[in-house]
């Protein structure tokens, strides 16, 4: 064979195994979500949840002030996903003072500050410089139809994504608020009440308020830890979640109700919804004055669109969190609809190969001596994907070079897009 044909012979094998790794099979789309955070304690929870959840892909990550403010909220996401391994993927900050109105930092700020401090960020991922609002309808549109866009945090990001994309409501298909209900004033509605009026009063196909605890009133997330601990359950994502709440205990004295389930709801009702009891379609306004500012009024009097939905859980709540566990554990059948894929897992972090456990290694003393010193270090500045396809690729050609790293770095990013 020729030089020119055992050229064209390689590169011809190497598109092959380009598109067999990064082209998806049919039908297994998962659904896209946009999510947009002020960083809390349980909006940690609800992302490392989602990121890991079949069926769900999580486009990018927007933050708000609120819990946290945003550009540190934003640097909480990337050590986030660099705690799970995941790959990255666009974080920008946003909104970091309300509409119309003052802002006092909670009480709660020095604990979600302190949660991340032991979970670190991939080296070289860094903020977006365009702002939170202006990513928010640019990847709504990229995502179509099918976008779902979850809201953690106070509503100003996406009131400001509005302004700047009136049509932004005809292309989401489901907005879902967290922390949000007609019972009671919540903090993600009263720390910026105009933008919550401006958000409901726009024409979206659908609205989904998750905010009472329903029939889950006996259990909290608390029983969710003790959970894994006592099942024993692994992976990063359990270690994330751990090390979330231990960090966060020592980093100052927990509001009461650190615990409660909160944002981390939205992640629940997006993997498994059945375990919801859904309204029927209410109209909805704000109260922006007096004592009851910021609480959310059903109203039928025409003054905003009538697509909006309460929803709580439906069963106990020891139910919820066997869900929750076994969403951890991996062991949550799909329950999605169609277009959210046929239950394969979405995300592959590099936790376990095909047929090895673990693969590929992550103990040093499994490689190379040449290579050994230099495994932790590339892990925590790539994450564990990117290492577990550079090894199987160096395997494949028989060496260490800058062009296989590149075919990884390539091949991943076609993933993400």
């Amino acid at each position: 064979m020729t030089l020119d044909r055992r050229i064209t012979a390689r590169l011809a094998a190497a598109l092959l195994w380009m598109l067999l790794f990064t082209l998806p099979a049919a039908g297994d789309d998962p659904l896209p979500l946009l999510i947009d955070t002020d960083m809390g304690l349980d909006d940690m929870r609800a992302l490392a949840l989602l990121l890991d959840a079949e069926g769900l892909k999580v486009h990018s990550i927007s933050t708000v002030f609120g819990s946290q403010d945003p550009r540190p909220g934003g640097k909480a996401a990337i050590r986030l996903l660099g705690g799970l391994s995941h790959r990255p993927i666009p974080v920008s900050p946003g909104a970091d003072k309300p509409l119309e109105a003052k802002f006092e930092p909670p009480a709660w700020r020095p604990v979600c500050e302190a949660a991340i401090k032991d979970l670190y960020g991939n080296e070289g991922h860094i903020l977006l410089h365009e702002p939170a609002h202006e990513m928010l309808a640019r990847l709504a549109r990229r995502e179509g139809s099918e976008v779902r866009l979850v809201c953690l945090g106070p509503l100003t990001n996406l009131a400001l994504a509005l302004e700047a994309d009136p049509f932004l409501p005809e292309i989401v298909h489901t907005l879902i608020v967290s922390c949000a209900d007609t019972s009671r004033i919540h903090f993600n509605i009263n720390a910026d009440p105009e933008a919550a009026r401006r958000v409901f009063q726009a024409p979206w196909k659908r609205v989904v308020l998750l905010g009472g605890y329903g029939e889950a009133s006996d259990a909290d997330f608390s029983d969710v830890l003790q959970g894994i601990e006592k099942e024993h359950i692994g992976g990063l994502t359990a270690r994330a979640l751990e090390t979330l709440s231990s960090s966060a205990a020592a980093g100052g004295e927990h509001p009461p109700d650190h615990s409660f389930f909160g944002d981390d709801l939205a992640a629940l009702f997006l993997i498994r919804p059945s375990l919801f009891t859904v309204t029927e379609p209410f109209c909805a306004t704000v109260t922006l004055e007096g004592g009851t500012r910021g609480m959310i009024r059903s109203s039928q009097d025409g003054s905003g669109p009538c697509r909006i939905e309460a929803a709580v859980p439906g069963v106990p709540g020891p139910k919820l969190v066997r869900t929750m566990l076994d969403s951890i554990g991996g062991l949550l059948a799909d329950e999605a609809p169609s277009s959210a894929g046929s239950g394969q897992h979405q995300h592959d972090h590099g936790k376990t190969g095909t047929l090895l456990s673990p693969f590929p290694p992550l103990d040093p003393s499994g490689y190379r001596d040449d290579v050994a010193p230099m495994v932790r270090k590339i892990i925590e500045a790539h994450g564990e994907e990117e290492w577990r396809w550079s090894v199987l690729t160096g395997e494949i050609h028989g060496h260490l070079g800058i062009y296989s790293t590149i075919g990884v770095k390539m091949g991943i990013r076609a993933l993400e897009i």
